[in-house]
């Protein structure tokens, strides 16, 4: 399935988000400076979105998304959904195209004051909610993003860069976590998924 395939059902309407600026619950707001707001539509997945002014090439930052999206789908497919195991958070997502994802669970407290985790499915609506802001709706750039689960509170937040995460030419301080898993990409070079 290519990249529009995925974004646009049979009447041409996007599918996934919401295209209107969406507000989210009173009782659980985003830090300051995420001026884009996309509710999943089906989830309860808000995206809170900041862009920085480094542009990521469309088609690179729309396959990445999407590689990310598959591989948790994949795991989807044989376990339920559940928080993310400590080994696989933050997850980071890095096939050496030019750009990487990186998303943890949150610290913040959350509902009943305890922080809250990131799941498969909220995972996987987040990469449905970046994919819409970030190739279908154009902002092809680095961003850093809050998630928000409308009855949880604030679940997780990451960023997309450009580079790569593993081969030291980011931008980034982070260093290559533990428990990386080496994986090949679609095109049959060799990438890492680190969980």
């Amino acid at each position: 399935m290519s990249i529009s395939d995925r974004s646009a059902n049979a009447s041409g309407r996007v599918s996934g988000v919401s295209l209107l600026e969406s507000r989210g619950p009173a009782k659980a707001q985003p830090s300051p400076g995420y001026p884009i707001v996309r509710h999943v539509l089906g989830t309860r997945t808000i995206i809170y979105a900041h862009v920085r002014q480094i542009p990521i090439d469309p088609a690179v930052i729309g396959a990445t998304i999407r590689q990310a999206q598959d591989t948790v789908e994949g795991i989807m497919k044989t376990e339920r959904d559940r928080w993310l195991p400590p080994a696989w958070d933050p997850y980071i997502a890095d096939w050496h195209w030019g750009a990487y994802i990186f998303v943890e669970s949150s610290e913040k407290p959350g509902r009943g004051g305890r922080p809250q985790h990131l799941t498969f499915g909220i995972l996987n609506s987040t990469f449905e909610g970046l994919f819409q802001i970030a190739y279908v709706l154009g902002y092809s750039q680095e961003l850093d993003f809050e998630v928000l689960d409308s009855d949880w509170g604030i679940v997780g937040a990451g960023y997309i860069m450009a580079g790569s995460f593993h081969d030291g030419s980011v931008r980034g301080q982070k260093q290559r976590p533990a428990g990386s898993i080496p994986t090949s990409s679609r095109d049959g070079s060799d990438a890492t998924t680190a969980f």
